[in-house]
């Protein structure tokens, strides 16, 4: 009796050291498929980030893929662009940091108290804090072109404030998208979304600014195109198919360009 159960005993405890070893095993090939997330990228030096602060050319600005919060703070409201609008060449104040790849959430309240547009396309992704501190911006700066013009004040009023582009975010989660449908800028550029929930579609459609740009998007559901043309300014949207198109305009939403 006492050997059946030294042997039973054995096999036991041999399973279990098996067991164990599987799983350890098991545990080494899971993290040998862990791919360590790339260190955020270096600010430039004082010196190197001070020349380039002087500069008028945007593919200076694109050597910026960081910075300190001093950094920030010395660039608010640069103006950086000089674009052909028409037959009028202007200063359009727009701070152009499309080499931007990584900032943080304090970083994010500062840029939002610029006065001028903002330009962070290379941005893929942001946090909640991130896309609140976004809702905040208003700016309001507006080209003399746009200003002066009767079709775009017959198109969008006077409505002054300045242009958020962050066309490099691929997705947004529905707490960020709510704060979008709560930005007051007058422009909301985000040309990289290729689809949106019915949550996000109804916070855009709260959106109070005059464009909102969402030229990836290819379809619509039903619900989604109702809750959108809530929106009452202009939506560009060039990818949308016909029949997405179709529903949308059927709700009375408004395209940007089909006036």
């Amino acid at each position: 009796m006492r050997k059946i159960m030294s042997k039973q005993l054995a096999a036991f405890l041999m399973i279990t050291l098996v067991l164990l070893m599987l799983g350890s095993v098991a545990l080494q090939a899971e993290d040998s498929t862990k791919v360590m997330a790339p260190a955020p990228p270096q600010p430039l030096s004082p010196e190197e980030f001070q020349k380039i602060s002087q500069s008028t050319n945007p593919q200076d600005w694109m050597k910026i893929q960081a910075m300190t919060d001093g950094q920030v703070k010395a660039i608010m409201n640069s103006r950086v662009l000089v674009l052909q609008l028409g037959a009028i060449v202007e200063e359009w104040r727009t701070l152009f940091l499309n080499g931007l790849t990584y900032i943080t959430d304090e970083q994010v309240k500062l840029l939002a108290k610029n006065e001028v547009n903002l330009s962070l396309d290379g941005l893929k992704s942001l946090t909640d804090e991130q896309a609140k501190s976004f809702s905040a911006y208003k700016g309001k700066f507006m080209p003399s072109a746009y200003q002066n013009d009767p079709t775009y004040q017959r198109m969008f009023g006077m409505r002054a404030g300045g242009i958020l582009s962050l066309n490099g975010v691929t997705t947004l989660s529905d707490e960020q998208a709510k704060w979008f449908g709560k930005a007051k800028c007058f422009e909301l550029d985000l040309n990289s979304l290729t689809s949106i929930t019915d949550l996000q579609a109804k916070a855009f459609g709260y959106f109070v600014g005059a464009i909102l740009q969402i030229n990836a998007i290819k379809t619509l559901t039903d619900k989604q195109a109702k809750a959108l043309a809530q929106f009452q300014g202009k939506i560009a949207c060039v990818a949308l198919d016909k029949a997405s198109k179709d529903l949308f305009l059927k709700y009375g939403g408004s395209l940007l360009g089909q006036d």
